[in-house]
């Protein structure tokens, strides 16, 4: 019933959050459904650098513009540039009540993961008041690359 396919699906969240590509493709075969509840299994393993998973996840069903494209929020904010790019080649996008993911990026001194979402369209100072505080973090840490 559904409350089986639910539980298998929360399996999935915690086996692609801990990069667990076997038990994932174990559960899919039985059942899991990798865009279910919002594509959290790929939001998770996204934010783990998990990128065969994250690739496993797209091919079954999982969709990288989920929920806002978080997966690739997640993915920035922990510098994962590889799972980044997968998720911007399926569709992911930083929309604009998100962008401050890059500010966020920044202060946790992910230099890649900004310069590929400037690349793609993300302006880094939306207010000053915002982008005050991303240069000062910054500039605090004395990261001349970010």
């Amino acid at each position: 019933g559904a409350g089986v396919t639910d539980t298998i699906s929360d399996a999935l969240v915690q086996a692609a959050g801990a990069g667990q590509l076997a038990v994932c493709e174990l559960l899919l075969e039985h059942g899991a459904r990798a865009g279910a509840t919002g594509s959290f299994a790929l939001i998770e393993a996204a934010a783990g650098g998990h990128l065969e998973v994250c690739r496993l996840l797209l091919r079954k069903g999982a969709r990288a513009g989920a929920l806002d494209s978080v997966a690739l929020e997640q993915a920035a904010c922990e510098g994962h540039v590889d799972v980044m790019q997968l998720l911007l080649e399926h569709g992911a996008h930083v929309p604009l009540a998100k962008r401050e993911v890059v500010l966020k990026a920044a202060c946790a001194g992910h230099t890649e993961a900004c310069e590929m979402l400037l690349q793609h369209g993300v302006e880094l100072f939306l207010q000053p008041s915002q982008g005050q505080f991303a240069l000062q973090q910054v500039a605090r840490r004395g990261d001349l690359n970010t």
